[in-house]
């Protein structure tokens, strides 16, 4: 559908807000050939994926998990270093195992 720009707006393209459902918003930007711009907004729907995940990927998501559990215990636990210095430590205890 095509759609104004508030003033002091030129163009906008991208994506602006993504939905509950999955769905996003897109807004994009064309030059006509007299050289005026013409804005349009599309409700794109959900990307199915369409191959299974692979056993690496899977184990990857499972090491995330992993870490990200540990990471927020231990935060909870009182460790005040920093996330990312953390996650290191969990990351290289986890891959010893």
């Amino acid at each position: 559908m095509k759609c104004e720009l508030m003033p002091g707006i030129k163009s906008i393209s991208g994506t602006m807000k993504r939905n509950a459902d999955g769905s996003r918003l897109e807004f994009r930007t064309f030059l006509r050939p007299d050289g005026t711009t013409e804005t349009r907004a599309y409700i794109c729907p959900k990307t199915e994926r369409t191959t299974p995940p692979t056993k690496k990927e899977l184990a990857h998501r499972a090491l995330f998990s992993a870490i990200s559990t540990e990471v927020h215990r231990r935060i909870k636990a009182g460790d005040t270093r920093p996330r990312k210095l953390i996650w290191a430590e969990v990351k290289t205890e986890l891959i010893k195992q």
